[in-house]
């Protein structure tokens, strides 16, 4: 999950387009709408992941150059919750700041374990 660090290390503003959306087909019809935009990164929604699970992750993933964020707001299970996403083709996660110290840290040893 390195990719953004690195992104960011080029020192310039990163475009980052949310797909708050609930159906992945409206997730792809705006994708196909901003292709041309040179989108940094997806952020593929809470309420996406939540209805479409990690296939949204893959699948937007595989359609696009950019890096995908799977805003999954892990509150438990952080190790497990990355690494679903990291097999899914995320490039981050979130993790909620509030979420025991133990989930973030789980959570940060399972991302630099997978790269």
């Amino acid at each position: 999950m390195g990719k953004l660090l690195r992104a960011i290390e080029r020192r310039r503003p990163l475009i980052q387009v949310a797909l708050d959306f609930i159906r992945l087909e409206d997730a792809l019809q705006f994708i196909a709408k901003v292709r041309d935009l040179d989108v940094d990164i997806y952020e593929v929604g809470t309420p996406l992941v939540k209805s479409e699970g990690v296939r949204a992750v893959s699948l937007i993933k595989s359609l696009t150059n950019s890096l995908v964020l799977a805003d999954t707001k892990t509150a438990d299970t952080g190790a497990l919750e990355v690494e679903m996403a990291y097999r899914a083709g995320a490039d981050a996660v979130t993790v909620l700041a509030s979420a025991d110290d133990e989930t973030i840290k789980s959570a940060l040893k399972r991302a630099s374990e997978l790269g």
